[in-house]
């Protein structure tokens, strides 16, 4: 086709410059452009000059010369734009677990404190997400709430902010160290690979701003979460480059507009709840080349079935890094769980090795145990080999060509005629198991009167920060599914017990929680209505009202001797760290009360590790 120069001038902008232009810029760094000709470039095929002639125009090469010339500027600046864009999504790194309020530790989950940071840092995370809040005087500390959860984190509850220095004196759970940003910029001083993701449930914009104007240094470190469309432009002119657009506010997300959203945006990634992914959300978001985040996800096999969805990864407290991309995303042990179906193995007790499988064994590849250092066979005869204290079993994977291909570890630990198996992560299960002393044997090389060991003997009687108690002599256990759960100390010094256990301990029927979370007591056939938070306890039209309300703690709920006094009558003592619940119409005078004590000091005292 031929063009006069009238038409030259007339469509070069519209239609011949810009394929030039794409050309020009395509191939910017091979700087392979020839002017006799105009190609279209195909922008997926970049660089490679598979392309096809669109037209020749005879005119004059001065002319032609001097309108590029005229347009370079705008080329280079355009050139310059997509390398910058190209550089900077080339150097993005997605990974596939955000630990997630900092990860578990030791049992405690999104406790977003100093020593479950270190631990996901020491177990391969490099995106962990912290809660945040602004602290009275304008300091950011690691926070879920003020309100809602407060309670359940640091045991009390507040009728203000609190003040930087007086939240440093807290503990979360009792005994974990709070979190600060000063602190957390000396962590992630020694770990120049982590990033934070950022979450509030306060002022979201306010928290950026304190972060970009009082830690400038540390804004690359940062991964803000965005709660609507509207925050993104003030967040990204504070200069943080990857901005995570968060769905939990947003009561009916529709994912054209996210999708449009994201496109015209620089957005890092999309995060949702799972049944957001489960209503075809994160297919539909991550088919349309955005990167989306599941949250949250403690479940192997289903966080599997959200990358089938198209998950670019998760945020878990559980799930470690390794599980998900090193050689355990192949290869783990299963047993048969309740439903008869394989599930990975975690924590189990078993009596009988051949019950384990090895997941992802392929044709072609075989598996050996080793017990420490020492090959095994996995029959009976491997349970002579074990040892009362912790076991380190290792499967060692091998293909017939390649040879060694990797190991799995795991804790083993005899307990009677059974052996406990532990996955690695849950190794402190074992660590913070305590053979608690008999009862019977402190009570005979206790000097003591009869009246108090007639007493120790049918009383209950627990410790502050310890999770085994005794009842009528015997000694039990408190736990949430298979953690350990330690008696807790609330407001004002008192000490709170896990109330279904106790309560179940002392002698109920049944206990119930209502669809109003009223939590009902059958006792000795009597009901108790209790509503969490609330002073007053009901039975049919009597109302008592208590000092200490039932409150929640890791989701469970947990009550004071009083609740306990007004449902069963029987009387209780409290005294430091211990409390007793004293058989039904018993009164002790201080003599005993000292006596009672006394022998507390030396069954919990003298415990054995």
């Amino acid at each position: 086709m031929d063009y006069d120069i009238e038409s030259v001038n007339k469509n070069f902008n519209i239609e011949i410059f810009i394929k030039l232009q794409l050309q020009y810029n395509l191939c910017f760094k091979c700087r392979k452009v020839k002017l006799g000709y105009m190609y279209s470039i195909d922008i997926k095929q970049r660089c490679s000059f598979r392309a096809r002639k669109i037209l020749y125009i005879k005119a004059s090469w001065v002319l032609i010369i001097t309108v590029i010339l005229l347009q370079l500027t705008s080329v280079y600046s355009f050139a310059l734009e997509k390398v910058e864009q190209e550089n900077e999504t080339e150097v993005r790194n997605y990974e596939k677990a955000i630990a997630h309020g900092g990860g578990i530790y030791k049992g405690y989950e999104t406790s977003n404190s100093v020593e479950a940071v270190n631990d996901a840092i020491i177990n391969g995370y490099k995106m962990i997400e912290l809660d945040m809040e602004i602290s009275k005087d304008n300091k950011i500390i690691m926070l879920h709430d003020w309100d809602r959860t407060i309670e359940h984190y640091l045991g009390s509850k507040f009728d203000d902010k609190l003040r930087e220095d007086s939240f440093l004196r807290l503990k979360i759970f009792g005994q974990l160290e709070v979190l600060t940003f000063d602190k957390l910029t000396k962590i992630l001083d020694n770990a120049p690979d982590v990033r934070i993701v950022t979450d509030t449930k306060g002022d979201n914009l306010k928290l950026l701003n304190i972060i970009a104007e009082s830690y400038p240094d540390y804004i690359d470190r940062m991964v803000p979460q965005i709660y609507s469309f509207e925050e993104y432009d003030e967040v990204k002119s504070l200069g943080f480059k990857n901005i995570i657009l968060t769905l939990y506010l947003q009561e009916n997300p529709k994912a054209d507009e996210i999708i449009d959203f994201a496109k015209k945006n620089d957005l890092y990634a999309v995060t949702m709840q799972s049944y957001y992914a489960e209503k075809g959300l994160c297919k539909e978001i991550s088919n349309n080349g955005i990167k989306v985040y599941v949250h949250p996800i403690n479940d192997i096999e289903y966080a599997d079935k959200l990358f089938d969805m198209g998950a670019a990864g998760i945020y878990t407290s559980t799930i470690l890094p390794q599980e998900l991309d090193g050689i355990e995303r192949d290869y783990y042990l299963t047993i048969e769980g309740e439903d008869g179906k394989q599930k990975k193995l975690l924590d189990s007790y078993i009596d009988d090795f051949q019950k384990l499988q090895i997941h992802g064994l392929k044709e072609g590849e075989s598996a050996k145990f080793f017990l420490g250092d020492r090959q095994i066979q996995l029959d009976k005869s491997a349970f002579n080999d074990i040892q009362e204290t912790e076991n380190i079993f290792t499967v060692k994977i091998y293909e017939k060509n390649q040879g060694f291909i990797g190991n799995i570890d795991y804790i083993l630990s005899l307990d009677g005629e059974n052996i406990r198996i532990l996955h690695k992560k849950y190794e402190y299960r074992l660590e913070t198991v305590k053979k608690p002393n008999d009862l019977k044997e402190v009570m005979d090389n206790l000097s003591i009167s009869d009246e108090a060991k007639e007493i120790l003997k049918n009383s209950f009687f627990a410790k502050c920060g310890e999770y085994w108690y005794y009842n009528n002599g015997q000694i039990y256990y408190y736990k949430i599914n298979k953690e350990f759960l330690p008696v807790q100390k609330g407001t004002n010094d008192v000490l709170l017990l896990p109330l279904s256990d106790t309560f179940y301990a002392l002698g109920a029927d049944k206990i119930t929680m209502t669809k109003g979370n009223d939590l009902v007591i059958s006792y000795l056939g009597e009901s108790s209505r209790i509503m969490i938070d609330s002073y007053s306890i009901r039975n049919g039209f009597k109302v008592i009202w208590i000092k200490n309300p039932v409150s929640l703690y890791l989701n469970k709920s947990m009550a004071s001797g009083e609740v306990y006094k007004v449902i069963t009558g029987r009387s209780y003592l409290q005294d430091n760290d211990y409390i007793i619940i004293l058989p039904l119409k018993t009164t002790v005078n201080n003599s005993i009360k000292k006596e009672l004590f006394k022998s507390m000091d030396i069954l919990y005292g003298n415990t054995k590790k």
